[in-house]
């Protein structure tokens, strides 16, 4: 599923994201800061990173039920919070287990924040 061109740009530029994770059957959200990598040949569609402690309540939720849900919205327009591009993704949360790829991550992680 190709995405709409404006969501493919708030999903670049937003770099902090409210979580959504279950913590004994109740919601729980926290913020938590996002990196988004584009699709390409290799990969159909962009994936999003986060990059949590393992001191964290929402990691702990995840370790549980992987099943979150995360809201991006540009803070960057000058609008209301009523009228800024806003997205709210459903999905289920998978611990990066290559050692490259995680060391990039926290890169790039770093670089941005």
């Amino acid at each position: 599923m190709k995405a709409e061109p404006d969501i493919l740009q708030l999903l670049e530029s937003a770099g902090e994201a409210a979580l959504g994770t279950v913590e004994d059957g109740k919601p729980y959200v926290s913020s938590v800061g996002v990196l988004y990598e584009k699709a390409s040949a290799i990969q159909e569609t962009g994936r999003i990173f986060l990059l949590l402690s393992g001191l964290a309540r929402h990691t702990r939720n995840l370790l549980k039920n992987p099943e979150v849900s995360l809201l991006l919205s540009d803070r960057a327009k000058e609008q209301s919070v009523h009228e800024r591009p806003r997205l709210t993704i459903q999905g289920t949360a998978v611990l990066v287990q290559n050692a490259d790829v995680d060391a990039k991550l926290k890169i790039a992680y770093a670089r941005r924040f």
